[in-house]
């Protein structure tokens, strides 16, 4: 008898141990989902917040980001060209909105001219960097030499681990060919 109610003993404390580590693994799943979910509320709160202060702002600060943005645009036209078609760095960053790269760059390095069969282009050289996984930088090379059309082309084209964390850089020459007017 003594023996049948120790081994009823243990298999009661072996059922109990195993209930203890169900129900601690279920608390710790739970805590996480709910630190996740308040990560995610704070988050939306600030942006909630900050759309609440946008909303409410005066009509002097909309003022002042609207001409803050004007100034922003007049610069950035100033870095292309008017010979350029506008559409290529647009076309650059809807491409890398798409592939979900970011920290997309571009800078005017050169202007120079080519003598190719179909005549002499003006070739107006810009270098480009981003950053993102390998994933994402290959998915926005491809669609970018898809978008680009003839008159576009990548050149020295250089892929890097970045110093910190995973992601990955891509530093590149884009060559614009231009008719001259």
């Amino acid at each position: 008898m003594q023996k049948t109610d120790l081994n009823q003993r243990i298999v009661l404390v072996a059922i109990l141990a195993v209930a203890y580590a169900i129900l601690i693994l279920y608390l710790i799943s739970t805590f996480r989902n709910a630190s996740r979910l308040a990560q995610q509320v704070s988050a939306t709160e600030a942006v909630l917040r900050q759309a609440v202060s946008l909303q409410t702002g005066d009509i002097a600060s909309i003022s002042a980001n609207l001409k803050g943005e004007k100034q922003r645009l007049a610069e950035l036209q100033q870095r292309v060209p008017s010979q350029v078609p506008p559409d290529v760095f647009e076309r650059v960053a809807v491409d890398a909105q798409l592939s979900g790269v970011t920290g997309v760059r571009y800078q005017r390095k050169s202007e120079t001219t080519e003598t190719m069969q179909a005549g002499v282009y003006r070739v107006y050289r810009y270098s480009l960097s981003a950053r993102g996984s390998q994933q994402q930088l290959l998915v926005f090379i491809s669609v970018l030499q898809q978008d680009a059309g003839p008159t576009t082309l990548l050149d020295n084209l250089i892929l890097s681990p970045a110093t910190t964390g995973t992601d990955w850089l891509m530093s590149a020459d884009l060559l614009v060919y231009t008719l001259p007017r």
